[in-house]
């Protein structure tokens, strides 16, 4: 009959849809649900089966480890005019928070491009201007310690505004002049340091390992 008919066309295209009609966020994951119609976001953020309702989902890592490395390595250039290219390893986490998630989702639409527009930026940023507050030698050396504290502390807390300023010293084994640029941190009337404004921080997103590899 035409009705046997029909219900078997809405069964066979209930069924056709069936996988835009529930949808699993996975332990370790956050899934982003743009609701069908009203364009509407959800962030899912316990694991387990949900209603996507023919919605788009987008999933992020709730955790994951960004290498610069290779051709990705972090360029510097030290106070003493030396270039090298610096490999880092970062990882990070996302907020638990759901409008937090829903911000970034708003901001990036992926990962990945959360990734490339800021968590790369942030660290080359952070990494670049603390090799400029050191030499080459020291950073294999006596401040090699503190190179990672130092990026570390802007990657969190917000990037140093700075000026460059020229010093002049003498070789003490040739007595030749020698100039070179140094940076300085701008602070306010109390001496605070001067600070951009932390990314990271705004997005929830913390930083659970940051390791700059050194080696000789």
């Amino acid at each position: 009959s035409i009705s046997l008919f029909i219900f078997g066309a809405i069964a066979l295209s209930l069924l056709l849809m069936s996988g835009k009609l529930l949808e699993t966020n996975n332990a370790g994951y956050y899934s982003l649900k743009q609701a069908a119609g009203t364009g509407r976001l959800t962030a899912i953020t316990d694991s387990g089966m949900f209603f996507q309702n023919f919605g788009e989902v987008t999933k992020y890592r709730q955790a994951d480890t960004v290498h610069f490395k290779g051709d990705t390595a972090v360029d510097v250039r030290f106070n003493d005019g030396a270039k090298a290219s610096v490999p880092v390893n970062v990882r990070y986490e996302l907020p638990h928070n759901p409008e937090k998630l829903i911000d970034i989702h708003q901001k990036f639409r992926s990962q990945d491009a959360l990734v490339q527009e800021t968590i790369n930026q942030v660290i080359r940023e952070a990494v670049g201007l603390s090799a400029a507050m050191m030499s080459t030698e020291e950073s294999y050396t006596t401040k090699k310690a503190e190179f990672s504290q130092l990026a570390l502390d802007q990657v969190v807390n917000g990037v140093y505004q700075t000026e460059a300023k020229e010093d002049t010293t003498k070789d003490p084994k040739t007595g030749e002049t020698i100039r070179r640029q140094t940076v300085v941190i701008q602070t306010d009337e109390k001496g605070v340091a001067i600070r951009k404004s932390p990314p990271l921080q705004q997005y929830g997103i913390t930083v659970t390992q940051f390791v700059i590899v050194m080696s000789l």
